[in-house]
């Protein structure tokens, strides 16, 4: 399977949707098949908060064999590029010494087992993301001479699904995984 999956480029069918909440689901079809040959549903949930957005994927297992997943979200944070080494945040490790508009940056740090970390982005202030705990791994990604950074939070580094370390979703049961970004007024 290719990184970032297959999900993202295909067609989610609107199960709900009111004002503030949206329900998609992934339709299994022969092309899904052809990449990812287990029985499952996947559902994604999209609500807006007060002052953020909260997602959810949810994957229940309708077959007899475990679904292999490896999650996560890659939101993207408007950042001048020239101000990228300014951002900082509590995560063991993170550094304003390993971002900068120079070169490309891509490094992951282990998120605070807690499940929620805080950010303080130029322009745009104090971000507060929490997530599953069972989100294992952060990401931090963005490119020169572009006004962004990417704070992501996933279940483990590229090709966790291809390992042990993966999450297994056993047959009839589900997995909920959840991220939550408010800013701080």
């Amino acid at each position: 399977m290719k990184q970032h999956g297959f999900g993202r480029n295909r067609p989610w069918t609107v199960e709900e949707k009111s004002a503030s909440v949206v329900r998609v689901r992934l339709v299994q079809d022969e092309g899904t098949r052809a990449q990812y040959p287990y029985d499952y549903d996947a559902d994604y949930v999209v609500a807006a908060l007060g002052r953020g957005v909260e997602v959810r994927l949810i994957v229940q297992n309708t077959g007899s064999r475990p679904v292999p997943l490896s999650p996560g979200w890659h939101p993207y944070f408007r950042c001048p590029a020239a101000r990228k080494a300014e951002v900082s945040g509590d995560p063991t490790g993170f550094g304003a010494d390993k971002l900068g508009d120079d070169r490309e940056f891509d490094f992951g740090l282990v998120p605070p087992s807690t499940g929620r970390t805080q950010f303080r982005i130029p322009e745009l202030g104090r971000v507060n993301i929490g997530f599953s705990p069972t989100m294992r791994h952060m990401q931090f990604w963005s490119l020169p001479g572009k006004d962004f950074i990417c704070l992501e939070p996933f279940y483990g580094p590229n090709d966790t699904i291809n390992t042990g370390r993966r999450l297994d979703v056993l047959a009839g049961h589900h997995e909920e995984l959840w991220m939550r970004i408010e800013l701080e007024e």
